[in-house]
Order: structure tokens, then sequence, then C-alpha cells
């Protein structure tokens, strides 16, 4: 649970002081519920070593995290799908020619992938591809290049946030450091613990939150709307029907 608030001023003046001490996940923490049925993907990293340097670094993979990078993703192909429209319309142009035509000459419309294992082979043709395209080369027209820049390291927590003179980010993680141009900060209740400007403006609190199963199988009728229950000012509960007839609450003291 993350409370938001505007912090107040003491009577003296002084800035206010949070009352939670603990920010970051502790060493011996609890399982939560949604984490005992973990996807093959929990583990994933892209590369064994983690990267140098990035462009974006996003912080944190939980719904905005993964949102954030998916966006991103699908912004950078823009560019990409707006040539591979009009190559797609010559090729439908042709198709129609050969249809409307009647034309017997074994016409079939498939995709073509030059795909490049060796990674010096890889970098030697992504760079004469951006030469000739920067030429406007006329071949370079009816081809994308495609590349898997995009890079998943779970399971390595940023301990720090630093800027570097050069106004990049230094990440720091106890796998290594990484320098990142941005930063995507999807972090949550842990936010002031790597970013101190958010030091009670985003406050973690103590919650629990548990998985009630029916002991004789799903209860009927089935609860089919989430319920937000505020029970103080400061506080709301939160109630949220399982496909499995159960509910899972959070909430509490």
């Amino acid at each position: 649970m993350v409370l938001r608030r505007t912090p107040q001023a003491t009577d003296d003046g002084a800035p206010p002081i949070s009352s939670h001490g603990q920010v970051m996940p502790v060493p011996n923490l609890t399982t939560p519920y949604w984490r005992t049925e973990l996807h093959p993907i929990d583990e994933h990293r892209s590369t064994e070593q983690l990267p140098k340097q990035c462009d974006v670094a996003i912080i944190g993979a939980g719904l905005s995290g993964v949102a954030t990078a998916y966006h991103i993703i699908k912004k950078a192909g823009n560019t990409a799908n707006e040539l591979a429209a009009f190559v797609g319309r010559q090729i439908q142009a042709l198709k129609h020619v050969v249809e409307e035509e009647d034309l017997d000459c074994e016409f079939e419309l498939r995709r073509s992938y030059d795909v490049f294992l060796d990674p010096d082979d890889a970098a030697t043709v992504r760079k004469e591809f951006r030469k000739a395209a920067k030429e406007g080369q006329e071949w370079t027209r009816s081809r994308i290049l495609i590349e898997d820049r995009h890079l998943e390291q779970t399971s390595t927590p940023v301990t720090g946030v630093t800027q570097a003179a050069d106004g990049s980010s230094i990440l720091k993680t106890d796998r290594g450091q990484l320098r990142a141009a941005k930063v995507i900060f999807a972090t949550n209740a842990y936010t002031s613990g790597i970013c101190p400007t958010f030091t009670d403006r985003i406050v973690p609190a103590n919650s629990t939150a548990v998985h009630i199963t029916p002991k004789d199988g799903p209860v009927h009728p089935h609860l089919s709307q989430t319920y937000n229950i505020g029970c103080q000012a400061d506080r709301v509960d939160y109630l949220n029907p399982r496909p499995d007839g159960g509910i899972f609450v959070r909430g509490g003291q």
C-alpha cells in the first residue's frame, strides 16, 4: 500500500520527518500471494552480464514498468512501420495485377527475412544498411532493419541512482553499474529509497494481504465486483473476488 500526501511543516518550521524508517524490501520478507505461482520469465535475464549503458532504464517490473516498456517499444517502431506499410502497398498492387490479369507466373505472397546469427556479420550489415539508407539508396526503401535491443534484467535491484557530469544517470546494482541516458522510476512504495526527492511524498505503509479460499468449494452467489472499503480517512481496504471462488483482501493493520 502506498500513501501519497503533501508533507506538512512542523511548528518550528523544520521539514517533516517520515515515521517510516524502512523503505527498501527487508531480506526476510514474507512471500506475497501473487508470487506463489511464478512464470518462467520471472527469472529472465537477456544477458549474463549487466550492460554498461543503455538509452532508457526502467526500474521496476510491475504493471507500470511493463506498460511503459511496451509503449516505448511500440513508439520506437513507428518509423519502421510506415516504411513497411509503403512496401506492403506495392506488393499488394503486384498481387492485384497478377490476379486481375490472370497471369500464370507462380506468384506467391510471402514474407522474407535475412537473419544474421553471427554478431560480427550483423554489425557489418547494420553499418552498411544505415549508410545506404542515409544516402537514400533505392534498395533500402523496401527493407527494414529489425534489431533486438530490448533487454530484461530480473532479480537485479537498483540500490542507488546518481547523476553523472554529462547529465546521464548511474544505476547501482549488486551486478555492477549501468549508465542510462534516461531513467523511469516504476518503483511504487520503494521510490524514496533510491530517489530521496520523494521522501515524505511517496510513503510506504505496512498492510496485510490475505487470500481466503472456501473449505468446501466455491460459495454461491459468487461476488463479481471489486470493493474498496473506506474504514478511515487515511485507510482503504481492498477486496477482490478470485476465479477459484475465494477472495483476496488487502489492507488492515
